[in-house]
């Protein structure tokens, strides 16, 4: 084999003549003089993303906006995706209905991806009216950059009920003339609230004082009515054995009958009407035959 014939500290290939030595060349140094292009280091940091609104554990009666931060040093921010769990079933928000799997929402991005971006959902990404139900939610944020490394970040929200049910008495008119309190009924309803959690009744004669089940008295009592889907009926008796008002107690006056409707959450909804109470006349009684 030749030797080859190389100059002390010139380079032929990739070696190089060292104290008499051929050792390999830097990659800087190749054959032809030229820098021997570098590979770019891998980009393997995550970048950072943060949510700002919601607050963490605040209590929400309605979500407006979903707001943060995210930015990458490395190859780039690439996007947001923000993920909205319903902790009651674990549903996911798809941004038109609840579902049983993963649905990134993709966030708007505002800024060039370094520190002091902002990302945001717009509300009409987010669920409201029947659609955002009191109880505990997660917010998730992943944050992708452009060597697609992701960071997550979470917060947990708790949506509260303060919309009281809606409730009416239809079964009877204001100020009607009744010969008693019998048929009372009426309308209820909590949509996307708690749910209607009863319907009691309170009865109040001019007086001032309340009928309990049992007799008047000066405290203020509410009888138990059956809720069947959106209505409400004053059966007697009622489930804890209290009855209406009849005979001796309920002689012929003006009662005002409140129906108090409560949600789940205890807000509470009235509505009242005033009976007058008149029994029918009693019926006259023929004169008896007679001779003219």
């Amino acid at each position: 084999m030749k030797p080859l014939n190389v100059s002390p500290g010139s380079c032929a290939l990739t070696f190089c003549l060292s104290a008499g030595f051929l050792v390999p060349a830097s990659p800087a140094a190749l054959a032809d003089g030229t820098a021997a292009p570098q590979a770019a280091p891998a980009d393997k940091l995550a970048p950072l993303v943060t949510i700002t609104l919601p607050a963490r554990n605040s209590e929400t009666t309605a979500l407006t906006t979903v707001t943060g931060l995210a930015s990458d040093e490395g190859s780039g921010l690439d996007r947001v995706d923000v993920v909205i769990t319903r902790l009651a079933d674990n549903y996911r928000w798809n941004g038109s209905v609840w579902q049983n799997q993963e649905n990134g929402l993709r966030a708007t991005v505002t800024g060039n991806g370094q520190l002091g971006t902002t990302w945001a959902l717009p509300p009409n990404r987010l669920p409201s009216g029947t659609n955002l139900h009191p109880g505990a939610y997660m917010f998730k944020a992943v944050a992708y950059d452009l060597a697609n490394n992701s960071a997550i970040y979470m917060r947990g929200i708790t949506v509260v009920d303060v919309r009281p049910p809606l409730v009416a008495i239809t079964s009877r008119a204001n100020n009607q003339t009744v010969a008693d309190l019998s048929g009372l009924a009426g309308t209820v309803s909590d949509i996307g609230g708690s749910g209607v959690g009863k319907v009691t009744l309170v009865i109040v004669r001019p007086d001032g004082a309340r009928w309990n089940g049992w007799l008047w008295t000066q405290q203020q009592v509410g009888i138990p009515t059956v809720v069947s889907g959106t209505t409400w009926t004053m059966v007697t008796p009622a489930a804890n054995g209290a009855n209406l008002p009849t005979g001796a107690n309920l002689p012929p006056a003006a009662y005002r009958v409140t129906a108090a409707a409560y949600d789940v959450a205890g807000n509470v909804t009235i509505s009242t009407v005033t009976l007058n109470v008149q029994p029918p006349a009693a019926p006259a009684l023929s004169p008896s035959g007679g001779h003219a």
